[in-house]
């Protein structure tokens, strides 16, 4: 993941931590969710209006529902996976090892 900060900086004259961390954050969403998708709104949205770059300074931009319920989705899954990784290792292991 890169963050290229002179394109948050065009967004606004005086970027800030919140700016800055909302963008990291949509960053990280496009990894939890698997996809370079977006959603409609929220912090999955492709452009963020001027009025919520405003507003995101006393109230953070969120996931929407199903985005949140997809990420868990696919965190659960990872999850299960790993811990199947997991039980499979133990299971191969020598009798000593265990």
């Amino acid at each position: 993941m890169v963050i290229f900060y002179d394109r948050v900086v065009a967004w606004t004259p005086l970027p800030s931590a919140q700016l800055l961390g909302h963008v990291i954050a949509h960053e990280v969403g496009h990894m939890l969710l698997g996809t370079l998708s977006h959603a409609p709104s929220g912090l999955m949205e492709p452009h963020w209006s001027k009025v919520a770059l405003r507003e995101l300074e006393v109230r953070p931009l969120a996931f929407t529902p199903g985005d949140a319920a997809m990420i868990a989705g696919r965190l659960e899954q990872q999850a299960r996976v790993c811990a199947g990784k997991s039980l499979l290792a133990r299971a191969d292991a020598a009798p000593g090892d265990r």
